[in-house]
């Protein structure tokens, strides 16, 4: 059976091997290497949560406030905790089903998101066999999708910060589409760095400067209080589609799961009632609802797309060092989001097209031609909330709520209860309408923005 799927290859699924077969030799035939075995690091439970933490807490932190006023001061928090809850249990199917994955197969480390669910549908019912490389073709989609998505709102976060720098010096104005080429030439030259060791010390410093925006933001945010019963308990219900989009951008760290369960010492630190994922999340839900409540409560219906847009940077230094360092570290976050998608991509890139000659020049030019990409959606769309949510609603909400039940389907499908099958049907239909109406109101929003010529 082996010696037959390794003859006939990708060209013919019909003939996929059984449960029985254990899918290294697929992993070396998809991926041109052999099957995943290598010995884990075993990072500690208190490294792991960091790490977590840094993956969950990024730019889109800042937008809650106005994710907080497209859904209403009642609706807003609770549907942020009711959002992230789900995406916890979602995480939570995808390390159950790469456990079980490594079990059968008798792996020593889980395979990636991809290649969990490839496997999940190997393994699955004889129906859904046919589909496994489609559907792992389907996730390095989303997951390039979501990553090039980013790209694109750091892009467009960029030209909004530098237009708010521009505002506070006096300095001539440009529209945003120009300040977005501004951006291009330093970002463009950035992504020539060919080692990522070198942009360590550059994410360190990111990550400090993003904790120090979020607790100067609260400050200005907690600082005279208005009333927060001038605000409507519900927003317009048309409006929550964009909410949607916007908290699922939020809750990023979805593909960094498994990389960090294979790392961690212990893994049943990860997943236990007390355990890395659990604990994290709480902490990215309650400082998402912090900061997203008290934008919203000081800012009103005033709040912008990035409250660190709301701050009086033409009046305090503090203010104006927030919009300036937070711009810096977007830009070093576009680089990081950007190797993602360029690790995706460019080995497939490399086995149809390669060996290369000059390998190092044809890198340069696929991640310029990445850049490129991103840099054009982002001027033919240089709206930043729309931007938010079409990302969130389209790559976040796939990644987050639809490919986990279906893997623990698939997976466990000889097992599963009543109930538990129930459950994941109530998740799909949470995930598709969330996909639905979100690319649907940000779209429509985009299309009413570029008709009035804002």
């Amino acid at each position: 059976m082996t010696s037959k799927v390794m003859a006939s290859g990708a060209a013919s699924l019909g003939s996929l091997p059984s449960r029985s077969v254990s899918p290294t030799k697929i992993f070396a035939l998809v991926k041109g290497r052999e099957g995943p075995h290598r010995e884990k690091p075993g990072t500690s439970y208190c490294a792991t949560l960091m790490h977590l933490l840094k993956g969950s807490i990024g730019t889109g932190i800042f937008a809650m406030g106005r994710a907080m006023k497209n859904a209403g001061l009642a609706l807003g928090p609770s549907g942020l905790v009711f959002l992230g809850m789900m995406n916890l249990y979602c995480q939570h199917q995808l390390v159950t089903a790469a456990d079980q994955v490594a079990f059968n197969h008798d792996y020593n480390v889980k395979p990636d998101y991809a290649e969990t669910v490839m496997v999940g549908f190997m393994d699955g019912p004889e129906r859904t066999r046919n589909l496994c490389f489609i559907m792992k073709k389907l996730v390095n989609f989303m997951l390039v999708l979501t990553e090039m998505g980013f790209c694109c709102v750091y892009v467009v976060f960029m030209a909004h910060s530098l237009d708010k720098i521009l505002r506070i010096y006096n300095i001539v104005r440009f529209s945003t589409r120009i300040l977005i080429l501004f951006t291009l030439l330093p970002i463009w030259l950035m992504c020539f760095l060919n080692n990522l060791k070198v942009l360590v010390p550059a994410s360190i410093l990111a990550n400090v400067v993003t904790l120090s925006g979020i607790l100067i933001t609260l400050y200005y945010n907690l600082v005279k209080i208005p009333d927060p019963w001038r605000l409507p308990l519900l927003a317009d219900w048309s409006k929550i589609p964009l909410f949607f989009g916007t908290a699922l951008f939020s809750f990023e760290a979805i593909g960094l799961v498994l990389p960090m369960y294979n790392e961690v010492k212990s893994t049943k630190q990860f997943s236990a009632w007390y355990g890395i994922l659990n604990v994290g999340m709480i902490i990215v839900i309650i400082v998402n609802s912090l900061v997203g409540v008290t934008s919203y409560i000081k800012w009103g219906e005033d709040v912008l797309a990035s409250v660190t847009l709301n701050l009086p940077a033409e009046e305090e230094e503090l203010a104006q060092a927030v919009v300036i360092l937070i711009a810096i570290s977007v830009a070093f976050t576009y680089l990081l989001q950007m190797y993602v998608a360029f690790m995706i991509l460019f080995p497939w890139v490399y086995r149809r097209y390669g060996p290369f000659r000059y390998p190092y020049l044809v890198e340069m030019l696929f991640k310029s031609m990445l850049t490129l990409i991103a840099y054009t959606f982002a001027i033919a769309n240089p709206y930043l909330e729309e931007f938010i949510t079409l990302v969130g609603a389209i790559g976040g909400t796939s990644l987050a709520l639809i490919f986990p039940p279906l893997l623990e389907m698939v997976t466990f499908y000889e097992t599963l209860g009543y109930f538990t099958i129930f459950k994941n049907i109530l998740i799909l239909l949470l995930g598709f309408t969330g996909i639905i109406t979100g690319t649907y109101t940000a779209c429509r929003e985009i299309v009413i923005k570029i008709t009035e010529g804002e």
